[in-house]
Order: C-alpha cells, then structure tokens, then sequence
C-alpha cells in the first residue's frame, strides 16, 4: 500500500494544450476529468462549488490531480491546511462502499451508513490545489465514469467577469495493479464569473485615510469623502473632492470618524484594466509591484498617522484594489507627502505662513501642540512641548 501511495503522488508534468467545447471536457483523451456542472462565481459573493467527473476506459482504483487558478481564485478552507474539496456520495459516485451501523453523534443512536473505501486528500499552495484519492483496501471503482468530487471557492470582487479558465495538469489514474493513465493537460472554461461585485470598503477611524479603485460605479457612502489628486503643493497633495465613485479610477479615501461600508455594483467587462492612472493615483485590481527609485509612493502608518512613503530599493507589494502615488521628478521634494484640500477642511497649508503654522500630521492647523505628539511646521516635523 506504501508502494500504490508513493505512486499516486508522484505527479507528470506533459505538455499542455486548450481544446474545449464549452463545457470543460477535453478533447483527444479517452482517460480525463472534466467539471461536468458548470457554475457562475460572482465576485466578492458567496461560496461556490464545481463537480469533477472523469470518463475511463477501465475500472481505476485511484487518481491525482492539480487545478491551477487565475490570481483572484481562493480555495475555501475546513480549517488551516484543509480545502474545502470533498468525495462525492452521491447517485452517480463510482466509490465502493459497505453499509455499516455507525452511532450517530448527535442521538446516541446507532444507524446503518455508507462507508467508503476511497478518501481524497488535497492541499493548497497559492492558486495552485493539488488534490489526490485512493483506497486503503486497493479497491477498483464501480464504473468507468461517474462524479468524484466538489470543490468550493470564492471570487476576489476585482475578478474579470466572463469564462474562468482553471487549468487541469499533472493528470494521472491508477489501477489497483499500478498501472497508470496519464490523460493531457488542458483549459476548462466551464466556469463563468459573474458581473455582480460586492466589495467592502474600509477606513478606520484611527487612520482616517485610504485608497481604493472599484470595478463598477458607485454612490458615495455617508461619512466618506473621496479624492482624485493631479498636483502637490510643497510636501501636500492637492485633493480635487469627487461626487460618486467612476469605475476602473483610482481614489484617495478620507472618513473623519471611519467608515465601512459595503458596496455592490454590476461590472462591465469591456472596461476591465488590471492597472488604472488617473492623474498623480494608480490603482489595481491585481496584486502589482510598485518598482523604487521611480517617484512612487505608497500610503502606510509608521506611527506618525497615515502618509505617502516613498518606495525604497525594495518593490512594494501592492493587494488588489488599493493605489499608489506617482509624482514627477521636479516635485520629489520629500520623502512622504501629506493631505491638503482647501475646500473642504481636511487641511490647508499656505505658503506664505508655512513657517510659523503649526499643523497636526493630518494637514489641520493646531493652536496648541500636545507634549510627546509630532506636528508639522515650517514644512518640518517637530515634537510637540507645550505651548
């Protein structure tokens, strides 16, 4: 049994090619899965599942294989190292089985109950599931075709809505003598995204700021004031304040007690771009490395309340749906940029009085500066003594 086990983790690479129909079945192999219920994901929506069924020329006894996913793609969990991917029980399973009186948990009672001689096995590492079956007691299946099992995922909301191409590599079936059929990796299309998003939008009341860029278009939530930004004055960003959210346009976020809020929209696939710049933002709905050494800044609190860092010599990794900052060589003054928005009170800074105006580190005069808290003046950062 140690022997059949090795074996069936032993995985094939062959080369690769996308034949389909349109309902996820390959074509050219006589040995192969396929998703035989094809489903609708909407992105940032509830958990779903897809059926994987195979078609055989003999009567197998264990089988490998591996989906990789595009990035947006996310396995659900039973728990830490557990994916969500169960064996089929239903009409249709070929698994032998035996019935057997089992106590139930709940009841005390004993009850009569299936019990299989397969399990599968599956693991996750990024968008890759590798996921294994076999037999304690080498037992072939029933039939040369039927449903194995499920596996149940989600959808980031910036997803692409349209067909989900999940690759099926390193195929392999094993007979109970150890012989085995490795079918030809392909595409399955049989998926679709949806066109219905539903993203979370958050500013906690501590940071205040933010950034985000949404696939569809978009009322403003009450509480939350939303920015484009095309110009810096000194060390402070320029905010142009916006009326609603566009879609594919990045924003700069401000909510002066916080804000959550959760947002549905209906996204347009012809205007999907992985990376939008509208004026000075930039934003992605897919994970991006921001380059240093190119005027490229990203939002982060170091302590000091949320600013715009300039990108070091290491590339910062950027999550989908937040931006960054690109700002011409002639304006790189400083090394973070702080918030300036004369109509609408987050903070004004005048060059004429920069010298002597105190500001908190959210661009907002102060009178008095708080012992032990850092402030702005004279474009400098000072501590605050009392005054």
């Amino acid at each position: 049994m140690k022997h059949l086990f090795s074996l069936l983790l032993l995985l094939v690479c062959v080369q690769a090619y996308s034949a389909m129909d349109g309902s996820g079945v390959p074509e050219g192999d006589t040995n192969y899965f396929y998703i035989e219920e094809g489903c609708t994901v909407q992105p940032g929506g509830a958990r779903t599942n897809y059926a994987v069924s195979f078609v055989g020329t003999d009567h197998f006894t264990a089988y490998n294989i591996v989906f990789n996913y595009p990035e947006g793609i996310k396995i659900d969990m039973i728990s830490e190292g557990n994916p969500r991917a169960t064996i089929y029980k239903g009409t249709g399973s070929p698994y032998p089985y035996t019935m057997e009186e089992v106590e139930d948990e709940e009841t005390g009672d004993w009850v009569e109950q299936k019990v299989y001689t397969h399990a599968v096995y599956s693991n996750v590492v990024g968008n890759t599931l590798r996921l294994g079956c076999f037999s304690t007691l080498n037992a072939d299946f029933t039939a040369t075709n039927g449903r194995l099992f499920r596996v149940y995922f989600t959808a980031s909301p910036y997803v692409k809505p349209g067909p989900l191409p999940i690759a099926f590599t390193e195929q392999k079936f094993v007979k109970s003598d150890e012989t085995a059929k490795v079918p030809t990796n392909y595409t399955s299309t049989a998926i679709t995204v949806g066109t219905t998003s539903t993203i979370t939008l958050n500013v906690s009341a501590a940071n205040k700021f933010g950034t985000c860029i949404l696939p569809f278009d978009a009322a403003i939530p009450e509480g939350l004031k939303v920015y484009s930004c095309s110009s810096v004055d000194g060390d402070c960003l320029v905010l142009t304040e916006q009326q609603s959210f566009a879609a594919y346009t990045p924003y700069i976020l401000y909510a002066e007690n916080g804000c959550t809020a959760t947002l549905t929209g209906e996204v347009d696939a012809t205007k999907y771009q992985e990376v939008v710049t509208d004026g000075y933002i930039s934003g992605t709905v897919v994970t991006t490395s921001v380059a240093g050494g190119a005027g490229n800044y990203v939002m982060q609190n170091k302590g000091d309340g949320p600013m715009f860092y300039k990108v070091g010599d290491t590339p910062f990794s950027l999550a989908p749906g937040k931006c960054w900052l690109t700002i011409p060589n002639a304006q790189q003054s400083a090394l973070s940029f702080r918030f300036q928005d004369g109509t609408t009170g987050i903070g004004s800074i005048a060059a004429a009085d920069a010298g002597n105006t105190i500001y908190d580190l959210n661009g907002r005069v102060v009178t008095n500066m708080l012992p032990g808290k850092l402030y702005i003046q004279g474009g400098k950062k000072v501590w605050g003594t009392g005054k």
